[in-house]
């Protein structure tokens, strides 16, 4: 995600106590296994955390360069029941729902 849009999301969730916005972190499987939902990319160690951890996920597939080895796993867990797919671009805010 680029940083504009990343800034974007965390002024927009600041005043959320509930929403914590991460780039990134070393304890992602700590923080998954005590979250209500996880919105992610569906990056392959991404998915097995959400598998391992049985959170409630949402994951977006990077699509970039062609890319659709994220779209495939995705689709994969979904019919399997382990995530949801997201619809639409996280970067964009105003479709984005809590």
């Amino acid at each position: 995600m680029p940083e504009a849009d990343f800034i974007r999301l965390e002024s927009r969730f600041s005043d959320c106590d509930h929403i914590r916005i991460e780039r990134y972190t070393a304890n992602f499987a700590a923080l998954l296994k005590s979250a209500d939902l996880s919105i992610n990319m569906a990056g392959y160690n991404t998915c097995m955390n959400i598998i391992t951890s049985g959170v409630n996920a949402i994951v977006h597939p990077f699509t970039g360069n062609n890319n659709d080895e994220q779209t495939i796993r995705a689709v994969k867990l979904k019919e399997a029941g382990w995530l949801r797919l997201s619809k639409e671009r996280i970067s964009n805010l105003g479709s984005l729902r809590i």
